[in-house]
């Protein structure tokens, strides 16, 4: 038998799309949104977790310009809004200030958190 043995054909992935309970929408429609950037061996990620729904997203950024980090965000706040909630603040460390006034122009508010404190949901 040595030498004979193969590897089992692993089962294909599934995609399932599964919708999001009414309940839940009507529960927590105005969303908050905390967000910080994680280094993994040197790659910057946006990490955005939402404060009740627990729903977290993880973008690679390719240069972590406020630019990119932007577009992400609008990005991730129109996947929001099109599933049915509305985002109204959003959480961040003293780095995200210069976006700021973006998100007050789309109507977002903004929590700057001190350089002492942590944000629990996404550290």
């Amino acid at each position: 038998m040595k030498g004979k043995t193969t590897k089992k054909k692993p089962d294909p992935v599934i995609e399932e799309v599964v919708p999001i309970p009414k309940r839940i929408r009507e529960r927590h429609q105005d969303v908050s949104l905390s967000i910080d950037l994680m280094f993994v061996q040197n790659l910057a990620m946006l990490v955005m977790v939402s404060k009740y729904i627990k729903y977290t997203t993880i973008k690679t950024l390719q240069s972590h310009s406020v630019q990119e980090v932007e577009w992400e965000l609008h990005h991730v706040c129109s996947l929001y809004c099109h599933h049915g909630f509305c985002m109204k603040t959003i959480h961040a460390d003293l780095e995200f200030n210069p976006m700021r006034p973006v998100l007050l122009d789309m109507g977002i508010g903004y929590n700057e958190v001190a350089a002492t404190e942590h944000i629990p949901e996404v550290e």
